[in-house]
């Protein structure tokens, strides 16, 4: 048998709004920033850097276990690429 990762729907629980959703990922752990549901991608991608920061250091300030700059910095950079991505740059 051969050693491998699995893909599968999965339930994570959002970064920013802590709703649980579900996302085509593999069985890997993932880093946080990854963890960003497809409604809060949607609505800030398109934000300005200032006011997308503004928007993700509230959310994360709700949940104080996940509360760090690194986070912070990781899911800014996160949602930037999938606007870049949704705009085809």
């Amino acid at each position: 048998m051969q050693a491998g990762i699995s893909m599968a729907d999965r339930s994570n629980e959002c970064v920013l709004c802590q709703r649980v959703f579900k996302r085509f990922l593999p069985d890997a752990i993932l880093p946080p920033e990854n963890l960003v549901c497809d409604d809060f991608l949607k609505q800030l991608h398109s934000l300005g850097e200032g006011e997308l920061r503004r928007q993700v250091s509230e959310r994360l300030a709700r949940n104080p276990s996940r509360r760090s700059p690194e986070l912070e910095n990781a899911v800014l950079q996160f949602i930037q690429q999938y606007g870049q991505r949704e705009r085809g740059e």
